[in-house]
Order: structure tokens, then C-alpha cells, then sequence
């Protein structure tokens, strides 16, 4: 997904005249400061962050000192919030209304969930959608809520022990495309059809 979203805002940016200078902050939301005093130190137009983590107080701090000097800044993930700084996005609650909505109008009511450790960006920027929407259709079920390392943990199997450990689960839903991949090799690995 990354490297398709890169090559899209490169092509974007080249037909305009404009170079793209890319830093990886390693899931580390010191780098991502650092990253931005630097790229601001260099006089760069403008600056456009995506990452899995929320801002601390040293990233607003560069990122408002950015907007202070005139570079325009504009965010694709809902980890900065800052009026003055754009969010380009998509909505993750209409997104679990619409799959949950067509799951429970398919009959399903013990739908499984594969989703982050508590308090990373995923949890508190889908996971917690996903359980409130859960809630308000009247099928959320704590028992079937299973935590992943996504860095660490091998989903196929832990989507392989919640459907050992709950083998009335008819649906699962993945936290994200990584998770739902791994999840779905998973479930054809134990001889079970998707639809």
C-alpha cells in the first residue's frame, strides 16, 4: 500500500516540478520529529506525513513551526490534530458500518475480530469503532476479540487458536489488510472456504 501511495504522490509532485524527499521514522515518533526540524532546515516546500502513530508535543511543535514559516504541511493519517494542518482520509467508522451492516444482515452474530495491542494507533483509531459498532448492532462479543503483535505474531496461527477456541465464529474481521491476509491464509490453511 505504502510503496503504491509513494509512487502516486511522486508522479504528483514531479509533473509540478517538485522532488520528493522521503523519511522512514521507524514507527518512532522521535525520528518522525527529527525527521521534520530537518526537512524544514532544508527549506522544503511542503510536507506531507503518514504514519501508525499519534504526534507527541515534539512533532506538533515542528509541525506548527513548519506552518509558522509558510511550509504547508497536510497529514493522510488521523494521528496529528492540528486545524491547521489538512487531513486527506477516509472514514473508518462508514467503512465498519457498511461491513458489520452486511454481515448481521447475513445472519452472522459471532463475528471475530483480529485487531492490534491496546493503545496503539490501530486500537484507538479502529478497533475502538469497530467495538462501538459492534455494540450498537448488538454482537460484540469480548470473548472473540483476539490481540496481535502485528510485527511479532504470526496471524494464521492466532486466527487457527480463535477458531479452535470458538468454532462458532462465521466471520472475521482484520484490523487491517495485514491482519485480513494473514488471517485469510490462515483459515484456507485449516481446509476452511472464504465465500
Amino acid at each position: 500500500f505504502f510503496v503504491d501511495e509513494i509512487s502516486a504522490i511522486s508522479d504528483v509532485l514531479s509533473e509540478r516540478g517538485y522532488s520528493l524527499f522521503i523519511c522512514d521514522a521507524h514507527r518512532n515518533v522521535e525520528i518522525a520529529a527529527k525527521s521534520i526540524s530537518a526537512l524544514r532546515s532544508r527549506g522544503v516546500d511542503g510536507i506531507i506525513t503518514t504514519f501508525g502513530f499519534d504526534a507527541n508535543e515534539a512533532m506538533l511543535s515542528e509541525i506548527k513551526t513548519c506552518v509558522t514559516n509558510g511550509i504547508k504541511v497536510f497529514t493522510l493519517t488521523t494521528g496529528i490534530d492540528l486545524p491547521e494542518v489538512p487531513l486527506v482520509n477516509f472514514s473508518f467508522r462508514d467503512q465498519f458500518v457498511e461491513v458489520l451492516s452486511n454481515l448481521v444482515e447475513n445472519g452472522h452474530r459471532n463475528i471475530g475480530c483480529l485487531t492490534v495491542q491496546k493503545g496503539e494507533w490501530l486500537d484507538t483509531n479502529r478497533f475502538e469503532l469497530f467495538q462501538k459498532e459492534m455494540k450498537s448492532l448488538n454482537v460484540y462479543k469480548e470473548e472473540y476479540v483476539y490481540r496481535i503483535d502485528i510485527f511479532k505474531d504470526d496471524a494464521k496461527e492466532v486466527v487457527r487458536h480463535l477458531l479452535l477456541d470458538h468454532p462458532e465464529i462465521t466471520a472475521i474481521i482484520g484490523i487491517n489488510d495485514y491482519v485480513a491476509i494473514h488471517a485469510m491464509k490462515g483459515i484456507l490453511g485449516m481446509g476452511l472456504k472464504i465465500p
